[in-house]
C-alpha cells in the first residue's frame, strides 16, 4: 500500500476483486480490531457476491479458541482451518491452501466441510446434548457475554441470566466460569434444583447446605463452618459472616459465586429472605472484602415476579441478560462442529420445526452425526415414538399429565390462541419453554410442541 492511500477503500477494493482471502491468524492478529474489521468486510462481500472471496483461515501458533475474541471467533471458528507451528509446517499449509484454490472448491464453510482439505474446527468425539462440554459444544452468545463482562468488571453488579428451561443458561454460566476468572480467583458453583425439597423449605437447613457446598468446593477447614453455625445468630447472618470471614478472606483474587436455578425457592418460605440476603451481599460489594465477590444468578422466572419487594431483590440491581433461541448462524456453527455437510437451507428447515431451542437443535445434530440420518428423515417422524426428540417430548408430556391445570391450558391454547389462561399457569408454561405470547395471542413456542401435544393431549 502506497503512502497517502485511503487504506480502508484500498482494502475493500482489493477484497472485492479477490477470489480468496487467506487469514493469517496469530495471537496478535486475533486481538486486532482491524483484522476483525477486514474479516467482517470479506464476509459481507461474500454475501453480496455469492461465492467470493473465500475465507481460508491459517492459525499461527494458536492452541486454543479462547485466544480468538468472540466477535471474530463467532464467524471464523466455524470455518475449517489449517495450523502453522513452525517452518516445518509451511509446505503443508501452502499445499492445502493451493489445493482448495486449484480444485475451485467452495470455501471452508459449514455447508461444504467435506470438500475442503482444511482441518475441522474440532476433533472432539460427538457427545449427546445433555453432556456438559462447553469447550466444544457451546454456541457463543457474543452480546450476552459482552453484557456479562461489563457487570463482572463492576463489584456489586450481579449477572442475572433469564430464559426458559434448556435455553442455555447453565452452558453460559459454565462458559463464564471457565474463561473469566484469573488464576488467583476462586469459583463456587451451586444449583438449587439439586437440593432436597425439605432442605429448600427450611432456612437453617438450606443455608447450612449452601455453606457446606462452599466449604467443600474451596477445600476449606470444616471446623470453621461448625464454629460459625454453633452461634445463636439467624441463618442468613451465619452464612453472611462465613462468606466474609472464611471465603472472601481465603482468596487473593475474586470469588465467583454462581447460583443456577435460583428461582426454585421463590414460592417457598425461604425464598424472600434468601433473595434479600443475596441483595445485601451485592450492596456490600462497594466495600472490602465484599468487593471481591462476583455474583452470577440464573433464573427461568421473570425477575419482577420473584421478589415481593423490589428493595429486597437481587434481580433488579442491573438489567437482566435475556437468553433466547439460537440464530441460524449459531445452528450452522454447531452443525459444522458435528462434521455435518449443512448449509443455510438445512438450518432453516430444522428451525422451522424446533426453532433455535439449543437442546432440540443438538438432539437433531447428534442423531445426524452419530446415526447418519438425513435431516428430512429426522424431521419426518419428529413426533413419533423413536424419533430424535422422543425422550424430550415424553418428559414434557409426563409433566403435563401430572398437572391438570397445565394440561388444560396447553389444550386451550391449541384450540384458541385467545384462550383465557390464568397468570400463574401461563408463567409456569413460559418457564418450561412450552408457550409464549401475551394474553389474547398465546402460542406454542415451537411447531414440534404444537404438533405433538395436538396428537397426545
Amino acid at each position: 500500500m502506497r503512502l497517502g492511500d485511503d487504506w480502508a477503500r484500498r482494502i475493500r477494493d482489493e477484497l472485492s476483486r479477490a477470489d480468496a482471502f487467506v487469514v493469517l491468524l496469530g495471537p496478535g492478529a486475533a486481538a486486532s480490531e482491524m483484522v476483525a474489521a477486514e474479516v467482517a468486510m470479506a464476509r459481507d462481500l461474500r454475501k453480496a457476491h455469492g461465492d467470493r472471496p473465500r475465507l481460508l483461515p491459517v492459525r499461527i501458533r494458536i492452541d486454543s479458541e479462547d485466544l480468538i475474541p468472540y466477535d471474530l471467533g463467532a464467524y471464523l471458528n466455524r470455518l475449517h482451518y489449517v495450523s502453522w507451528w513452525g517452518p516445518e509446517d509451511t509446505a503443508n499449509v501452502v499445499a492445502k491452501v493451493l489445493a482448495v484454490l486449484e480444485a475451485d472448491a467452495e470455501p471452508p464453510q459449514p455447508a461444504q466441510p467435506a470438500a475442503s482439505p482444511l482441518r475441522s474446527v474440532t476433533t472432539a468425539p460427538v457427545r449427546p446434548p445433555g453432556a456438559m462440554d462447553v469447550e466444544h459444544w457451546y454456541a457463543p452468545r457474543v452480546e450476552a457475554e459482552r453484557d456479562a463482562d461489563v457487570y463482572l468488571a463492576d463489584h456489586g453488579s450481579p449477572v442475572v441470566l433469564v430464559g426458559p428451561h434448556q435455553i442455555g443458561k447453565t452452558y453460559m454460566l459454565s462458559r463464564l466460569l471457565t474463561t473469566r476468572p484469573a488464576r488467583d480467583s476462586a469459583v463456587v458453583r451451586l444449583n438449587l434444583s439439586y437440593y432436597a425439597h425439605d432442605t429448600l423449605k427450611h432456612p437453617d437447613l438450606l443455608l447450612r447446605e449452601i455453606a457446606l457446598d462452599m466449604c467443600e468446593q474451596l477445600d476449606l477447614d470444616p471446623d470453621l463452618l461448625e464454629d460459625e453455625w454453633a452461634t445463636a445468630l439467624p441463618p442468613a447472618r451465619k452464612l453472611t459472616r462465613y462468606v466474609q470471614r472464611s471465603l472472601l478472606g481465603a482468596v487473593d483474587g475474586l470469588l465467583y459465586l454462581a447460583i443456577d436455578c435460583t428461582d426454585v425457592v421463590a414460592l417457598l418460605p425461604t425464598g424472600q429472605d434468601f433473595f434479600a440476603m443475596l441483595r445485601r451481599w451485592a450492596e456490600l460489594g462497594r466495600r472490602a472484602p465484599w468487593s471481591k465477590l462476583r455474583l452470577l444468578l440464573a433464573v427461568s422466572t421473570e425477575p419482577h415476579l420473584l421478589s415481593t419487594s423490589i428493595e429486597r431483590s437481587p434481580f433488579n440491581i442491573v438489567q437482566p441478560i435475556r437468553l433466547d433461541d439460537l440464530t441460524g448462524e449459531q445452528v450452522l456453527d454447531l452443525a459444522c462442529r458435528h462434521g455435518l455437510d449443512w448449509g443455510e437451507a438445512h438450518a432453516a428447515r430444522l428451525m422451522s420445526v424446533v426453532g433455535g431451542q439449543p437442546y432440540l437443535v443438538r438432539l437433531a445434530l447428534y442423531r445426524a452425526a452419530v446415526h447418519g440420518d438425513s435431516l428430512e428423515t429426522i424431521l419426518r417422524g419428529a413426533n413419533r415414538e423413536h424419533s430424535a426428540f422422543a425422550d424430550h417430548l415424553q418428559s414434557r408430556l409426563l409433566k403435563l399429565q401430572g398437572d391438570s391445570a397445565l394440561a388444560a391450558a396447553v389444550r386451550a391454547v391449541l384450540d384458541d390462541p385467545g384462550a383465557d389462561v390464568d397468570f400463574a399457569t401461563m408463567d409456569r408454561l413460559r418457564r418450561a419453554g412450552l408457550l409464549i405470547g401475551e394474553r389474547g395471542s398465546y402460542r406454542h413456542r415451537y411447531p414440534l410442541y404444537q404438533q405433538f401435544f395436538r396428537e397426545r393431549l
